[in-house]
């Protein structure tokens, strides 16, 4: 139900009543605690309060042309997109990939990567340090930081980690070691920038995405620990995403333990699907998503999506943030996305 639907059916006696109060009103009962409170302290509140939420936030992402992945026209482009859709969140986009080395031929390569220091970061600091002096008293600004395993696709063009780790873990773990400290190095400098928080996206947990499950868990999920911890203690604001990279999961026991605020996933398992309320009982913290990226949010009609909208919402968990199972495709209309929040931002 949406608050001027409630606020209609209560009458007008009981309209009379509220604004006997001091300016107080129904309408304005979650709505202005918002207003009052602002996005960065209602997202906190909904992280470390205690009781049910006042509002359902929400926030969509998208990657931004090329033209606008760093420079002045990224954090431009970061925050008008921010401000046009009415997000809760400030979300900035990882663009500075790895380098190509073409001399990973084989598992021992590894142990030859280079380790990426500060001046590799500087164009995607810069941006990040825009947007914390431009947007930080607005919201909460969280960079993405990507796993080790997903870097280490970076550095061979997403061809043979996949195969290396299956043929040799052993030799390659030398490698992801170099990378994990690449990766912290990067995030200790959003720490220095004043970030609230990371969007910390992770994935190799897939079905069929390695021969043995163990190389999951001994070779994937230990670093992907280290950098969660890392940002565990320097973030209020930290959302970890479980990327679908592949066949999608059985489920998602093997990231209950991953420390974070909130959780962003899928619902379409690899033979079921979940709930965000099903989420919400095993994760026991905020769920993220509703929405297929490619689905309602992509191509509905404004009725479409605030029916679905609608939907997601009355079926979701007290602690729950409006968004997509992951990032939305780029020529998504930034209009149907304003639809959605508007829609859970008016919603009881």
């Amino acid at each position: 139900m949406k608050r001027r639907d409630f606020i209609q059916s209560l009458g007008t006696s009981s309209m009379a009543i509220a604004a006997g109060l001091g300016g107080f009103s129904l309408l304005g009962c979650s709505e202005q605690t918002a207003k009052r409170a602002g996005k960065r302290e209602a997202i906190l509140e909904l992280i470390h309060g205690t009781g049910k939420q006042d509002y359902y936030p929400g926030a969509f992402f998208m990657h931004f042309p090329v033209e606008d992945h760093f420079g002045p026209t990224a954090i431009s482009k970061h925050m008008e997109y921010f401000r046009f859709t009415g997000s809760d969140l400030l979300k900035v986009q990882y663009e500075r990939k790895f380098p190509l080395i073409e001399s990973l031929k084989k598992p021992t390569d590894w142990a030859k990567v280079p380790l990426l220091k500060k001046d590799f970061y500087e164009e995607q600091l810069k941006v990040i340090e825009g947007i914390v002096k431009e947007g930080k008293s607005e919201a909460l600004v969280i960079p993405t930081v990507y796993s080790p395993l997903s870097f280490a696709g970076h550095f061979t063009g997403y061809k043979h980690h996949i195969d290396h780790l299956n043929e040799d873990p052993e030799a390659v773990k030398k490698g992801m070691e170099i990378i994990t400290e690449s990766t912290l190095i990067f995030v200790r400098e959003c720490v220095k920038l004043g970030v609230d928080g990371f969007f910390q996206a992770t994935q190799g947990g897939e079905v069929n995405r390695f021969e043995h499950d163990r190389i999951f868990h001994d070779y994937i999920k230990p670093f992907d620990l280290v950098v969660a911890e890392e940002i565990a203690a320097n973030g209020e604001c930290n959302i970890l995403h479980i990327h679908n990279g592949g066949d999608g999961y059985s489920d998602y026991s093997a990231f209950v333990d991953y420390p974070c605020h909130v959780v962003n996933c899928g619902l379409e398992l690899r033979e079921s699907t979940v709930t965000t309320r099903n989420l919400y009982k095993q994760f026991r913290k905020p769920i993220m998503g509703g929405f297929d990226l490619d689905g309602t949010i992509y191509d509905g009609s404004k009725e479409e999506i605030e029916a679905e909208a609608t939907r997601i919402l009355s079926e979701a968990p007290g602690k729950f943030i409006l968004s997509a199972t992951c990032t939305v495709p780029r020529d998504t209309e930034w209009t149907n996305i304003r639809t959605a929040l508007d829609t859970a931002h008016d919603f009881i």
